[in-house]
């Protein structure tokens, strides 16, 4: 792996060659790339996931939602911004050792990426809210999996809560922008 390997080169190592174009693309790293597609989103309906959501910026619910995703990458970490028809959502991601975190406003998720039959499965490890741990089995039915669709990116987020319920889920697909191959 060389020293100016993207973020999810370094993490997954030479084993991200195996993964279809699509996946591959989204996380070489470029210094600035935008994706753009079409999703589903669907919000718990609990109160406390209105509550939650708000704290983590999480989109509303919809179905055909326009999403552009724009990824810049310095040389430690990608910002993800993605705007869900309007609701903008920010994360950065760095490498913590062996594993991704995501940082959503006060929210640190950390996670083991795994490559599983041609898709990238993100493994919730560790949660933190305002630096303080919170027990991961609270989020034991949390997933994240990027796989093809119909030879796009495809994404599946879904984060549920005891009590709570279903918090968030939002999938679909992505295609990179003609307009932002070079560089």
């Amino acid at each position: 792996m060389s020293a100016n390997a993207s973020l999810f080169e370094r993490l997954l190592g030479v084993e991200i060659a195996t993964l279809p174009a699509p996946l591959r693309q989204i996380h070489d790293g470029r210094a600035r790339g935008v994706w753009s597609g079409l999703c589903e989103v669907e919000r718990g309906r609990h109160w406390l996931a209105g509550i939650m959501a708000r704290i983590a910026s999480l989109p509303p619910s919809g179905t055909g939602v326009p999403i552009t995703v724009t990824i810049s990458a310095s040389e430690d970490r990608e910002v993800w911004e993605r705007n869900f028809g309007g609701h903008i959502m920010r994360s950065t991601l760095i490498a913590e050792n062996a594993y991704l975190s995501e940082r959503l406003g006060p929210i640190k998720l950390i996670f083991e990426l795994r490559i599983v039959g041609g898709a990238i499965e993100w493994r919730l490890h560790a949660v933190r809210y305002l630096g303080l741990p919170l027990p991961v089995s609270l989020f034991s039915a949390t997933h994240a999996r990027e796989s093809l669709v119909e030879s796009r990116y495809g994404f599946d987020v879904r984060v549920s809560l005891p009590i709570v319920g279903l918090l968030i889920r939002y999938r679909g697909w992505l295609a990179e922008n003609d307009n932002t191959k070079a560089g």
